[in-house]
């Protein structure tokens, strides 16, 4: 029905229907119906028209309005066709993305890890996980340059989103002991917990973060008038000056919590990948800012890396 009104809604209907939800207006259609409806209606806004003549404003407050709805979703149906809309204007709609909107993705990715979080069921906490990498992912695919200045930003999501990959030990949920304690409700309960396929995913994010495309830290004049290596060399060097804290959040939490073994094989890719691009600077910097057993832990993947990374990257 939906792919049906869709494809004949005009220039005029789109708008009305954008700016309505763009303001959280959704009529006498139910909020899910009227989201699944702006999902079809994504990838086929052209740009500014006779009936549409401010597309830009319009998308970017939709995606304002849509992470906010991220984040307060009660539902796992609710929360996928919520996620679908803002992973397909990342991807679909770029130009209309601001760098508010960009802010506004990674704020609400770590509103919804935190123990505030979405209350929505543990049997879900796998899809969640993976749909934020998911977000994470097209952001730094298509936006990576509106990132740049904002690794801080960057690192500081990923700490948080690394942090739900902890099981907290027995007893550390009551004494609230450790960065891995406040877990969302969503990774609450008996047996809640993530697996291979959210480390993977995770993983995935990470090593983007370390060795990324030309296509995605290079604008379309800088690949044609630069050669493709300076660009990513950049980009590279900026992370590595950032993402060691990452290497101290993984030390400082295997203190509290515990890693599933297959899913700490997963991540090994990614953690090597930072020793890859690392500033030796910032690496002296953060294994002195540890704890002994903090520091015994990142001596032991500093090993293992020097021992196996570029194996196992292989």
């Amino acid at each position: 029905m939906f792919t049906e009104l869709c494809g004949g809604l005009g220039d005029e209907q789109q708008s009305e229907v954008l700016s309505l939800l763009a303001g959280g207006d959704f009529g006498r259609a139910s909020e899910d119906d009227q989201l699944m409806l702006v999902r079809k209606i994504i990838p086929s806004i052209k740009g500014p028209s006779e009936h549409f003549s401010q597309p830009r404003e319009v998308l970017s407050k939709l995606i304002s309005h849509l992470c906010q709805q991220l984040v307060e979703c009660r539902s796992i149906r609710r929360f996928r066709v919520v996620a679908d809309c803002v992973e397909a204007l990342l991807l679909k709609q770029p130009w209309a993305v601001s760098q508010f909107n960009v802010e506004s993705v990674l704020s609400s990715v770590v509103g919804i890890g935190c123990a505030t979080g979405p209350n929505i069921s543990p049997d879900h906490g796998g899809v969640m996980f993976q749909r934020l990498c998911r977000l994470l992912g097209a952001l730094l695919a298509v936006h990576r340059l509106k990132l740049k200045g904002r690794s801080h930003l960057v690192v500081q999501v990923m700490q948080a989103m690394l942090r739900l990959l902890f099981v907290p030990n027995r007893g550390v949920l009551q004494q609230r002991a450790g960065p891995a304690s406040a877990r969302p409700p969503w990774l609450r309960g008996k047996g809640a917990g993530l697996g291979v396929a959210e480390g993977v995913a995770y993983t995935r994010v990470l090593s983007s973060l370390c060795d990324p495309t030309v296509s995605a830290v290079a604008n379309k004049s800088q690949r044609s008038k630069q050669p493709l290596t300076p660009a990513t060399d950049r980009a590279r060097r900026g992370m590595g000056q950032h993402l060691p804290y990452l290497l101290m959040e993984y030390a400082q939490c295997q203190l509290h919590s515990r890693l599933l073994p297959d899913v700490k094989n997963t991540l090994r890719p990614g953690l090597y990948a930072i020793f890859d691009i690392a500033d030796q600077a910032t690496l002296r910097m953060v294994n002195a800012s540890m704890d002994a057993s903090s520091r015994a832990i990142f001596k032991t993947l500093a090993d293992d890396y020097r021992r196996f990374g570029r194996w196992d990257q292989g």
